[in-house]
């Protein structure tokens, strides 16, 4: 994320536009409020493509300048420029994010923080989420707090190849600007094609989300429009000033109106999507650079031009900070969460801006003046901080694929049960999945053996889910789930079948051609329907089926892959929800209900902490500590009604 004025090139300095400035700011507080889980920011997150956008066209812009004044580029001091401009406040942020690793981080909140913290040190961030897979997981346990760091990524490979690239483009082109212009359009529209061809609806958007490629398009529009730009005089004429003045504004609306009223599961985002709000982007540049009309005052209203300084150390830092401040640690929740956690940001940000950046960039310091040495054993010294940090615990594991977490379960399930042991038969969602895997004490581990048929990411319903009118994932992966839970019980002949299911019943679903939401008599028949072939299939072998209410959720962090948690937070879901098993289970006196809705979330409302332990670092899963807490009051309900049907 660019920030501050434009460096010099070629002994020039590009004039400070305060209006950059307030697109800046207005970018980077749409991810903060995004991030916050700030319902109508849940498009925030286009703030990181206007970022791009707007760095393709001032590096453009200074590229052109440089090349035109002097005859070609300068590659090692651009390079260095970035260097200075990028390197410390990232330095900063990633040795704080080692030592909260260390030394502050539960476990679950520092897993896999060593690759993240090379990823992010050598910007390749971007690609090892994609690598890793990372999707569905985005949700599955804490957030990591370098995430963020996916786009900061993109934007320095940009550094590294742009330069080049563009250079090569003016040689063929033979400096005719209409050449340049369109080559560079033509790479946009080919990085916007990748993206619809690889982008599958319904299904996983990282690869196209986190791809250099997919996202480069962002940046070409901003070099394209540099380009344009490029002849002083296009911005004269007052034709094009009320041009780019209606353009610019109309982006500004595009641009508030996508922030507002999509989220990123949008398809269209992926088909088009994207490259409509890098266009917008672009108008809205165009409109700040003639210096006056509308759209340059609107971006010049105060405190914008100021925020906009700050937006890299922003950037930077409210991510880890607030993974750091969360609702465990603080004891806050909504509203008032989030401006603490925006109000310790900007505190950071602006030491960071003041006491280290501009300094550095300014070469105001002695130590970097006029020496480049700084910056290899800048590096190389927190490189070996980072590593030395997290060589050890959770930081240093990767953070688990589903296939990985999958085969972890099947080798528990696989394990052999102490004599006598009653064995309960686990199915549900994920949310069961981190209540038993790992959850049951040791000390009771000889009185109950915890076979399981959970499926990560799937309930009991198919289809497709829905967020008011918008269409996510498709569910119909999970269609299988009664053969899978029939499998189970003919290997495992348990004693009790264990049913925990909501996180997905409690979002509105699109089911051939029909939509059911929830809180209607069609949604509670259609449960009912799916309960009724549960129940015959975990009780085919004589098994007592028992149930458990769905614990309420408040999900704390906003994060890619977060479809639907705005009602999976809804408490009046959740109690409608329980009031169709309580019903249900009312109706079948064969079949039992225990309340870990009451125990997970006393006196009815989520609780990050219970007797001090930490429950759900991510407002949906139990943490191994908190599920442990949990079976303490479960395990012996259960040994009571195995005792009982016996």
């Amino acid at each position: 994320m660019h920030t501050g004025p434009p460096e010099p090139a070629s002994g020039r300095r590009l004039p400070h536009v305060s209006a950059l400035d307030g697109i800046r700011a207005l970018a980077v507080l749409a991810v903060m409020l995004f991030h916050g889980g700030v319902t109508r920011a849940q498009g925030g997150f286009i703030g990181v493509d206007v970022f791009l956008v707007l760095s393709g066209f001032l590096i453009t812009t200074l590229l052109f300048r440089e090349l035109h004044s002097t005859g070609g580029i300068a590659f090692k001091d651009f390079w260095l420029r970035r260097a200075r401009r990028l390197l410390p406040a990232l330095f900063l942020v990633l040795l704080a994010v080692a030592l909260f690793g260390a030394f502050v981080a539960t476990d679950d909140e520092a897993l896999g923080l060593r690759g993240d913290l090379l990823g992010s040190l050598f910007y390749v961030q971007n690609w090892r989420l994609v690598l890793s897979g990372q999707s569905y997981f985005a949700q599955f346990g804490a957030p990591s707090p370098l995430r963020h760091m996916w786009s900061l990524a993109i934007e320095e490979q940009w550094y590294v190849v742009w330069p080049l690239l563009f250079f090569g483009i003016v040689k063929v082109a033979r400096r005719d600007t209409k050449i340049v212009a369109l080559i560079t359009l033509a790479l946009a529209a080919g990085s916007a094609l990748l993206m619809a061809v690889l982008s599958t609806p319904g299904g996983d958007v990282s690869r196209v989300y986190y791809g250099t490629d997919t996202r480069a398009q962002a940046l070409l529009i901003g070099a394209a429009l540099a380009i344009v730009l490029s002849r002083g005089t296009v911005l004269e004429r007052p034709s094009a000033v009320a041009i780019t003045q209606v353009l610019g504004l109309g982006g500004l609306a595009f641009l508030a109106w996508v922030t507002m009223e999509h989220s990123e599961t949008w398809t269209r985002f992926y088909r088009g999507g994207l490259s409509m709000v890098a266009v917008a982007a672009a108008a809205v540049i165009a409109g700040a650079m003639t210096r006056a009309g509308p759209v340059p005052r609107i971006l010049a209203i105060p405190p914008l031009p100021a925020i906009g300084l700050i937006s890299y150390g922003l950037y930077l830092w409210h991510w880890p900070v607030y993974v750091l401040l969360s609702p465990a640690r603080t004891g806050l929740e909504g509203n008032r969460l989030l401006v603490v956690r925006i109000g310790v940001s900007f505190v950071i940000a602006i030491v960071s801006f003041v006491v280290v950046e501009r300094p550095i960039r300014e070469q105001r310091l002695r130590w970097v003046r006029g020496r480049n040495l700084w910056i290899p054993v800048a590096s190389a010294t927190t490189a070996v901080a980072v590593l030395a940090l997290s060589a050890s615990g959770a930081s240093a594991r990767t953070r688990s694929d589903l296939e990985a977490i999958q085969s972890a379960a099947a080798r528990a399930a696989d394990q052999h049960p102490a004599r006598g042991a009653t064995k309960v038969l686990v199915a549900g969602d994920s949310v069961a999945f981190t209540l038993t895997f790992g959850g049951l004490p040791r000390s009771m581990r000889r009185e109950i053996t915890l076979p399981g048929v959970v499926r990560l990411g799937c309930g009991l319903l198919t289809g497709t889910l829905l967020e008011g009118n918008r269409r996510g994932e498709s569910q119909e992966k999970c269609s299988n789930w009664p053969s899978e839970y029939a499998a189970g019980v003919r290997k495992n002949r348990p004693d009790l079948a264990l049913l925990l299911i909501g996180a997905w019943e409690v979002i509105d679903h699109s089911i051939d051609g029909r939509v059911y939401r929830v809180g209607t008599p069609a949604m509670e028949a259609l449960l009912r329907n799916r309960l009724d072939v549960a129940r015959r299939t975990l009780t085919a072998e004589g098994a007592r089926l028992v149930m458990l209410t769905t614990p309420c959720f408040s999900p704390v962090q906003r994060d890619l892959g977060a479809f639907g948690e705005s009602q999976r937070a809804d408490p009046k879901r959740v109690r409608w929800l329980n009031g169709v098993w309580r019903r249900y289970v009312r109706d079948h006196p064969n079949v039992t209900l225990l309340d870990l809705d009451a125990h997970a979330c006393p006196d009815g409302r989520y609780a990050a902490k219970i007797h001090g332990v930490v429950m759900r670092t991510d407002g949906v899963h139990f943490t191994e500590a908190g599920a442990r807490l949990m079976w303490r009051w479960l395990a012996p309900e259960l040994l009571r009604i195995a005792g009982a049907g016996s």
